[in-house]
């Protein structure tokens, strides 16, 4: 089950930097959350909220606590299934600043950074989630590993392991456009790297 196997590598990555300094990405996969968040940071003691759309079982902010020296002041909010939710909670201590949702949080938090990563493929309305977003006015939205290209969009089925799933492939200016339409530009974009039944290749799209 994919939340089982989320949460071994949430506890293998702990046991890794228990053993040597490792602020490495979990599983190999890039983000470019910490380099962000740091530069978002302007006061050693400034408090900063993110909320992270799909962040799983909490990899990211397992990764924050690793690169950024002061990571307590960083407010954390992952939105997940409810399934997901309840094995996050059970791997995190009380006195985290780490909370789960199982939906768009109604209190106002006024994240500096929304946040997705390898998550807006499988999402049919991905601009109601960016919509949403967009009505907690953060400072920043940060897309990483969002598939596009200069393709005609489309969407096919991903075979995942023994499961299929609709895949969608955006094309990249017309994805833009869509965002900008509601208020927000274009500020960095950049390819991003990620391994396929690890390597570094182009995607097997037979």
């Amino acid at each position: 089950m994919w939340i089982e196997t989320a949460g071994k590598k949430l506890k293998a990555y702990r046991d890794a930097c228990e053993t040597f300094a490792n602020p490495s990405p979990i599983s190999n996969r890039f983000s470019s959350l910490p380099l962000i968040i740091s530069s978002c940071v302007k006061n050693i003691d400034e408090k900063i909220c993110i909320l992270d759309f799909g962040g799983g079982v909490g990899t990211h902010y397992e990764l924050l606590k690793q690169t950024i020296p002061n990571y307590s002041l960083i407010d954390y909010h992952i939105i997940e299934t409810k399934e997901t939710c309840v094995e996050a909670r059970s791997l995190f201590n009380k006195n985290e600043n780490i909370t789960f949702h199982d939906g768009f949080p109604n209190e106002k938090l006024n994240p500096t950074v929304c946040y997705t990563n390898s998550v807006l493929q499988y999402i049919e309305d991905w601009l109601g989630v960016i919509k949403n977003m967009i009505e907690m006015n953060p400072e920043y939205i940060v897309l990483d590993d969002l598939p596009a290209g200069d393709n005609v969009e489309f969407i096919t089925i991903q075979n995942y392991y023994s499961s299929k799933m609709p895949h969608r492939f955006f094309n990249l200016d017309k994805s833009i456009r869509d965002i900008e339409s509601l208020g927000y530009q274009l500020c960095y974009k950049t390819r991003y790297f990620g391994e396929v039944l690890g390597n570094f290749c182009p995607w097997p799209m037979s």
